[in-house]
């Protein structure tokens, strides 16, 4: 295995507790004619309930296949992105506000001990990412700066709103990453490779990056993740008490969160 230096976070429901995308509707300023924003949620499921993604080309189905599932929801994607756009949904809302929440949403107990544990004696600029779907960099900048952590923006992919010059939404959204194939292709954009990477995250968007990365860590047991791993062959195990007992290719299991990750990645942290 070579040497582990790079860390990279899912953000939604892997450092934070719940999606923050309603934390996103709460803080924007919508217009009084701009449709309530559950009428938008109602509308992604709808989409997301009648999509029929494609079945795998391969016998047994391989990666390619698995990217080419996850690719075919950005049409659902798309189509709420449009919604949310062209009503001004998020229009007028500032930098500034989102910042703030980002900052007062709650979080996983024990990622900021762990996060803040891993950068000892490495370097912010290069020891630590986010990988996110989320549509605010600055609802992560606000988490992360809570914890008392500050990353390069270079290191934090994700998508955000469009301002102004004075920090206020003009009501768009400049997205990138819509499905986990995006997040894996921003990644290597970014990294090149993920050798030498550990990836934490929670979710199916996450299975590429989990899987790619020479350690993949799932926060928490899911039966998604879990069905659709065992539709396309890649392995799911416990995660092990030593590092060097992990391989690249297998999706280890968090059970106990944070802390168990915590003990496994800087095992002589007097703290714990």
């Amino acid at each position: 295995m070579p040497t582990l230096d790079r860390l990279i976070l899912d953000f939604d429901e892997t450092i934070t507790t719940s999606d923050t995308t309603p934390v996103i509707a709460s803080t924007a300023k919508r217009p009084t004619t701009c449709p309530a924003w559950s009428s938008f949620l109602d509308a992604y499921l709808e989409n997301y309930k009648n999509h029929t993604p494609p079945e795998p080309t391969h016998d047994p189905p391989t990666t390619e296949d698995l990217l080419a599932y996850l690719d075919s929801y950005k049409s659902v994607e798309r189509a709420s992105i449009s919604r949310v756009i062209e009503a001004g949904a998020l229009r007028g809302t500032t930098r500034a506000s989102l910042f703030a929440a980002g900052a007062s949403v709650p979080t996983q107990k024990g990622w900021a001990a762990f996060a803040n544990c891993w950068l000892e004696n490495r370097s912010n600029d290069v020891a630590l990412y986010l990988s996110s779907v989320n549509w605010s960099m600055d609802i992560i900048r606000g988490t992360l700066n809570a914890a008392n952590i500050c990353i390069p923006d270079s290191n934090i992919l994700a998508n955000d709103l469009e301002y102004d010059s004075h920090g206020i939404s003009t009501g768009g959204l400049s997205v990138r990453f819509m499905t986990g194939s995006d997040k894996l292709r921003g990644l290597q954009e970014r990294l090149e490779t993920l050798d030498g990477c550990i990836y934490i995250g929670d979710s199916v968007s996450d299975i590429p990056c989990m899987h790619a990365a020479s350690v993949g860590i799932l926060i928490r047991p899911s039966d998604s993740v879990s069905m659709l791993c065992e539709k396309y062959g890649i392995p799911t195990r416990p995660l092990p008490s030593q590092l060097d007992e992990c391989q690249a290719g297998v999706i280890y299991i968090a059970n106990n969160g944070w802390a168990q990750i915590h003990a496994l990645a800087c095992p002589n942290d007097k703290t714990l």
